[in-house]
């Protein structure tokens, strides 16, 4: 788990209480409940230092709320993302005056997918998401902006802004060059492009000794690709390397699922109001 990233193990445990919330077959938003108080997520906020580690922290919450939210997530996970919203915006700390820290960025494509969303949910009568959402709406809980996020020259900005954003990589530990570059597909290329060049200089050669080209030509190593993995791993302290791609795939779902399988929050009994 990368733990430089103060929301750490937040989107898995939100993908475990999706999964549960699947499981129901239902939308409806007292079933949500049930699993929101059975994993204790209303103590998500607890422990943090300072405003500023709060207010950071509250805002990537809610940014991984409204990804579930969004499409092209089906019907059932986006019902899911706004329950998500709704319970941790009004779970989070209040300035003064009941003033909420942090409203829920939407900027115009996000507005427009919430309100085809409510069209859906008004057809199919999920009233008790419409109210959901109309409550967050009336009682100005969404920040209308251009930006998913905010830009500015801070650390605590910027730090954002330079990193992937996307998916589940947030909660994976760095990984390594040797297997970025297997996911990629760039070694595999070169691997495959080397070997039809190495071919097609013997094909150069007399008829008697095509199993290898002309001394004049064999400058180029066929087992390039080999000789890359084999150098990073030197490098980066490996001491072997999965060759065939099956097997590379398999070490990735299995470090994958092991990381799934962490939770980070859980304590004491909880209520969605």
């Amino acid at each position: 788990m990368n733990l430089n990233y103060i929301a750490a193990g937040v989107k898995t445990d939100c993908h475990n209480l999706l999964k549960k919330f699947v499981a129901t077959e239902s939308v409806r938003f007292k079933e949500f409940v049930k699993i929101w108080q059975d994993m204790h997520f209303s103590c998500i906020y607890c422990g943090r230092e300072s405003f500023a580690e709060l207010y950071e922290f509250t805002e990537e919450v809610l940014k991984i709320a409204k990804e579930f939210f969004l499409p092209p997530k089906p019907l059932q996970t986006r019902v899911c993302g706004l329950y998500f919203l709704y319970g941790l915006y009004y779970k989070q700390p209040t300035i003064e005056d009941g003033e909420y820290l942090v409203k829920i960025r939407l900027n115009f494509k996000e507005w427009q997918d919430s309100y085809s969303l409510m069209a859906v949910l008004r057809e199919e009568q999920h009233y008790d998401a419409l109210f959901i959402f109309s409550k967050l709406l009336t009682e100005n809980a969404f920040h209308f902006c251009a930006m998913p996020r905010e830009y500015g020259l801070e650390r605590s900005i910027r730090k954002y802004l330079e990193r992937d954003d996307t998916g589940l990589d947030e909660d994976l530990p760095p990984r390594s060059e040797v297997l970025m570059l297997e996911e990629s597909g760039l070694l595999s290329s070169l691997d495959e492009l080397s070997k039809k060049y190495f071919k097609l200089k013997c094909g150069l050669n007399n008829a008697s000794n095509r199993d290898k080209p002309h001394q004049l030509l064999n400058y180029a190593n066929s087992a390039v690709a080999d000789d890359i993995r084999k150098v990073m791993l030197t490098m980066s302290g490996g001491t072997s390397y999965h060759k065939d791609e099956n097997d590379t795939q398999k070490s990735i779902g299995s470090h994958r699922k092991k990381l799934k399988d962490q939770a980070c929050y859980g304590a004491g009994p909880s209520k969605v109001t």
